[in-house]
C-alpha cells in the first residue's frame, strides 16, 4: 500500500502505509518541505502501519531537521512510540 501526503496549512498528512516501497519517497518529499519551511509537522494519525524501513526513515529525517535547523514534528495515534525509538536509536 502507498503512503499519500496531503498538506493543510503546512500540516502534512499521511495516509496509508509507511513501509520499505515509499520510505525513501516520502523522505525526499519531506526534506523538500525543509527547503520551503523552517518547521514541518507530520501528522501520522491515518497511518495503518509503519514498518522498520519507515522508523528508520523517520528517525533519519528527525536528525536531518536538527543538522538544518529545522523543526520536525510527529503527531497523531503512535507518535510517543516513534519518538521513543528515536531516543533509543540516540
Amino acid at each position: 500500500m502507498a503512503v499519500l501526503i496531503e498538506n493543510q496549512n503546512n500540516v502534512f498528512y499521511a495516509k496509508g502505509e509507511i513501509n520499505q516501497l515509499n520510505a525513501k519517497i516520502l523522505k525526499m518529499y519531506i526534506e523538500s518541505q525543509f527547503r520551503k519551511f523552517n518547521r514541518v509537522i507530520l501528522n501520522i494519525n491515518d497511518v495503518s502501519k509503519i514498518d522498520k524501513s519507515g522508523i528508520s526513515i523517520l528517525t533519519s529525517l528527525y536528525y536531518t531537521s536538527i543538522s538544518r535547523g529545522k523543526s520536525f514534528s510527529i503527531i497523531g495515534y503512535g507518535c510517543k512510540d516513534i519518538y521513543d525509538e528515536f531516543l533509543l536509536s540516540a
